[in-house]
């Protein structure tokens, strides 16, 4: 390649580079650190103590706060698929309102805390076996 055409070449590079500016460039790589050349010459390297970072977090101001928390329930997969089955199917039945299955669930948990009384007749029924 000519001395021009590199020339050519660098001034139009330096040209981007400036209509660009520091957008991504890798940053400057530092050479590689030379060994020393004799077991003696070389100094013990000490590593400052690593500072703990402070916490950024940000704390919620009480009406932030979600009201909803994730928990986790173990059912059988028949009853999971009740649900899913009663949930689309009510779904469909009010349309056009829209709701979440989170919201249907927390129906049926309320719902099922105003009507213990029923709720405990089943539980001492006896069990049907599997």
């Amino acid at each position: 390649m000519s001395q021009e055409a590199t020339s050519d070449r660098t001034s139009r590079l330096a040209a981007l580079q400036a209509q660009i500016g520091t957008r991504g460039q890798k940053p400057e790589e530092k050479p590689p650190a030379q060994k020393p050349q004799s077991p003696q010459a070389a100094a013990p390297v000490t590593v400052p103590p690593v500072q703990p970072e402070q916490s950024t977090e940000v704390e919620r101001s009480d009406q932030q706060k979600s009201e909803r928390k994730r928990h986790t329930l173990y059912y059988s997969t028949s009853l999971n698929t009740q649900v899913d089955n009663a949930f689309k199917q009510v779904a469909h039945d009010i349309f056009p309102l829209e709701i979440e299955k989170a919201d249907f669930v927390e129906a049926c948990f309320h719902y099922c805390l105003e009507n213990l009384g029923d709720i405990q007749a089943l539980l001492q029924q006896p069990r049907a076996s599997s």
